[in-house]
């Protein structure tokens, strides 16, 4: 599935953000790993749908800022109360490097819809 309203979303990230932060669009999928790892690097904050790309919060500066878009209609982890509270990967990956996190869960979808 795709992120069917993605450029106006980034639209409005971008007024909420811009200039104090560069704002950009990255799919991991189109980038090696080494570029994956280089990118978070460098990066402040991200914001990202769940899943596996989000698993590079791993190499971000300590203190960083992880915001995680998830679909919570079900727990699609199944050892994690995704539903309840958003707890995920990304969010432990986020502990571990000291990074605050936010998850903005999205009820009416599913992980797999």
């Amino acid at each position: 599935s795709r992120w069917l309203n993605f450029d106006r979303s980034l639209d409005v990230i971008r007024s909420c953000f811009e200039p104090a932060f560069t704002v950009k669009s990255y799919v991991c999928g189109h980038h090696s790993f080494t570029e994956q790892m280089a990118a978070f690097a460098e990066a402040e904050a991200v914001m990202g749908v769940d899943g596996s790309c989000l698993e590079n919060i791993l190499w971000m500066p300590p203190e960083s800022v992880a915001i995680t878009v998830i679909p919570s209609k079900t727990n699609y982890i199944p050892i994690m109360p995704v539903k309840e509270c958003g707890y995920t990967y990304a969010w432990k990956m986020a502990d571990t490097i000291n990074a605050s996190t936010f998850a903005l869960l999205v009820p009416e979808l599913g992980m797999f819809d």
